[in-house]
């Protein structure tokens, strides 16, 4: 599936199971613990303590390049300051050649972009951050 797409890298995670395959030269390996995400890369780290109450942090659901628009030199589908309603797609995920929309898991606020436009990112790369509408 690599070798016939653009990617430079496909990772998969089932079950216990991750394998990670990268195009390139090899790179020093280390083992890589079940239950740990992907690095993220290209994005400012969070974590669940770092989030404030009532905002959201809308994370990849899978591995791939980030964008935000709909592709590749597309204009940003949200902005720093847009409000979004439930299910809007925010921002693009491309994997394996098929761009995979990113909705907003609830009505909020844009209040950041973790993740740099193009920038790899795996499972639980920090992409957005919501604050939550009230009521």
């Amino acid at each position: 599936l690599l070798k016939s797409s653009s990617s430079a890298e496909l990772a998969i995670k089932e079950g216990g199971l991750y394998v990670r395959v990268r195009r390139g030269p090899s790179a020093p390996t280390r083992p890589v613990a079940a239950s740990t995400p992907a690095a993220a890369v290209g994005a400012r780290r969070h974590d669940a303590t770092s989030v404030p109450e009532g905002d959201i942090l809308v994370t990849a659901k899978l591995v791939g390049r980030f964008y935000r628009g709909k592709g590749p030199g597309q204009p940003p589908l949200v902005t720093i300051g847009d409000d979004v309603g439930t299910g809007q797609i925010i921002a693009t995920i491309e994997a394996l050649g098929k761009l995979t929309g990113v909705p907003a898991p609830a009505d909020g606020n844009v209040l950041e972009v973790a993740a740099e436009d193009g920038a790899a990112v795996g499972y639980g790369t920090p992409l957005i951050r919501l604050r939550q509408a009230e009521g």
